[in-house]
């Protein structure tokens, strides 16, 4: 007997998809004063619901790990267990034993969770992308809502739910979630909706000033449109960059174009204007860092001690690679190199033409790891581990077929 209507949309929006979007993206909205009165935070709080929910699909499913979801498992924890380690010898600070903690809990379970729990079903994967792009889509009223409320001849509206950049990378990511499904649209009506949210998403990227995320979604739109391109999609591409041309136009004058302006200041200002200067400071910084204990490092949060401003509450040398290699050394960014390329190596890259799935999954990892280059710590990338996570599962669902095929033949 089918479960009743209400009970399955019970079900999917009390899902383990729904906390798991929550827990990722909780950093987006817990700051904000209308969700003060909650007595816990709401990071710890969705990861704890998400735990449970993904608990209880473990017993229902009997989830079985394949040899390839075990190994990369394993080495992520080769690399979280090595940040810790470090700790050892790094700079006791309260920043670095909370980001030890943090890598150990809330990027685990970033990870985890994705590549065990979401990835095993495609329909998971559909629902997590949904629901990514529902959120964003809330983000981006509170976003427009900041411009329409305030004089929106500011600049730069950093009050958008508190972290202007957090915001742009979420809707950067639906924005590509979008574009790439549109190809799978075969009614006019949903092309239609699809061009609009597009539109909308795009028109307040372009407002909001995060540059990062901005370049992100353009050059990791670009990538994955020239793996996927056929004749059919470059009549579709033609069409759709035409009218999000014309929807820009039409509200440009209605909305500052806050982004154009931020990335037009790199060519005409010294060093490219304050921000660029604080980071290719706090670069040269890392570079130094890496150059004194090149093998070990100097420990986990340790630039914070030597190089970054201790006039802040934490401080990173906002390139992933960088802050990996100064403060874990050549070990921890060795583990690091080692799970991305296990990861890249196995995924079924040609199934991007045919599977939005796939092609999604491939969007995510580059966006976010464009990203995590420009800004954030390891902990503040944790969506990067994620879609690492997604890509893992979903080349495990493709492998695991692809055998049972091979095996049904013979």
């Amino acid at each position: 007997m089918r479960p009743s209507f209400f009970l399955r949309i019970w079900k999917k929006i009390f899902s383990f998809e729904t906390f798991f979007v929550l827990y990722l993206f909780a950093g987006r909205f817990k700051a904000d004063p209308r969700f003060a009165w909650f007595p816990v935070d709401l990071t710890i709080l969705f990861m704890l619901l998400s735990l449970v929910s993904g608990y209880s699909l473990m017993i229902k499913s009997k989830m079985k790990l394949t040899w390839y979801k075990l190994s990369t498992v394993l080495l992520y924890f080769l690399f979280a267990v090595w940040s810790i380690v470090t700790l050892a010898w790094a700079p006791f600070t309260h920043y670095a034993l909370d980001k030890a903690l943090r890598i150990l809990t809330l990027v685990t379970w970033a990870y985890i969770g994705s590549a065990l729990f979401i990835a095993c079903d495609y329909r998971r994967v559909q629902r997590f992308y949904v629901l990514l792009v529902l959120f964003s889509f809330w983000i981006t009223v509170e976003a427009l809502m900041s411009y329409f409320v305030k004089d929106y001849s500011e600049i730069i509206v950093k009050e958008i739910l508190v972290n202007y950049i957090g915001v742009s990378r979420v809707i950067s990511m639906a924005f590509g979630i979008l574009v790439i499904t549109f190809f799978d649209q075969n009614k006019w009506i949903v092309k239609i909706f699809y061009i609009i949210s597009i539109s909308i998403l795009f028109i307040t990227l372009l407002a909001i000033g995060g540059r990062g995320p901005f370049i992100a979604s353009v050059i990791g739109i670009i990538l994955i449109l020239l793996l996927k391109i056929s004749l059919k999609n470059v009549f579709h591409i033609s069409g759709l960059f035409i009218v999000v041309v014309i929807m820009v136009v039409l509200f440009a004058d209605h909305l500052p174009m806050t982004t154009i302006y931020r990335l037009s200041i790199i060519s005409e200002q010294p060093l490219g204007g304050m921000s660029i200067a604080g980071r290719l400071e706090r670069i040269e910084g890392a570079l130094k860092q890496f150059q004194e204990a090149p093998v070990l490092g100097k420990g986990i949060g340790s630039f914070f001690y030597f190089y970054g401003d201790t006039n802040l509450k934490r401080d990173y040398p906002h390139n992933l690679l960088l802050e990996i290699a100064s403060e874990t050394g050549f070990v921890g960014i060795l583990f690091f190199f080692m799970l991305v390329f296990v990861v890249i190596c196995k995924f079924p890259w040609k199934l991007i033409r045919s599977n939005s799935l796939y092609a999604v999954v491939a969007y995510l990892v580059i966006n976010s790891f464009i990203n995590a280059m420009v800004s954030g710590d390891i902990p503040d990338n944790r969506v990067m581990f994620a879609a690492l996570g997604l890509m893992v599962g979903l080349a495990s669902c493709y492998h695991q077929h692809t055998e049972k095929k091979h095996a049904l033949a013979t």
